[in-house]
């Protein structure tokens, strides 16, 4: 699938909440909240990029605050794709850019992941992040989140 990665604006609004919404983290996270609202705020702040398809249309997207952990380093706040397109290579897509734009600025990632979303956990440590620590309830009572790190490989 011929996927672009590019900075998110208020069109993407819509494709984002659907990517959000009907996600693992959506359920558990989002759905008490407005999350278009908090969205829109991201995308405003230009922290949200989008996966887009050759016609111009979101398939999903990832959101980063450059000074998001401690006030330093980069923290990925969340990484949603389409429920339909999930598996199709677009999320390491995403990821992929992410690392390589944020490691020419920064030395560090951060991350957190919930303990019900083993998998997710398991895609992250493949991919080079190791667990650091674990938050209980810091999003959710009951929710422990594992704060994860990658550090910029040294060539």
């Amino acid at each position: 699938m011929d996927v672009e990665i590019k900075k998110g604006d208020v069109n993407h609004l819509e494709d984002c909440y659907d990517a959000l919404i009907n996600s693992e983290i959506g359920e558990a996270y989002f759905k008490s909240f407005d999350a278009r609202k908090i969205l829109l705020g991201g995308l405003n702040n230009k922290e949200i990029d989008v996966a887009t398809d050759i016609n111009g249309k979101c398939l999903g997207f990832i959101w980063y605050e450059r000074y998001g952990a401690f006030g330093i380093h980069t923290y990925l706040h969340i990484i949603a794709v389409k429920q339909e397109l999930r598996g199709k290579g677009i999320g390491k897509k995403l990821i992929e850019q992410f690392e390589e734009n944020t490691f020419k600025k920064d030395s560090m990632i951060f991350l957190m992941v919930a303990d019900f979303n083993k998998e997710a956990k398991k895609l992250y440590e493949s991919i080079g992040y190791e667990q650091v620590g674990i938050i209980p309830s810091f999003y959710r009572k009951g929710i422990n989140e594992h704060l994860m790190m990658k550090t910029k490989s040294v060539q």
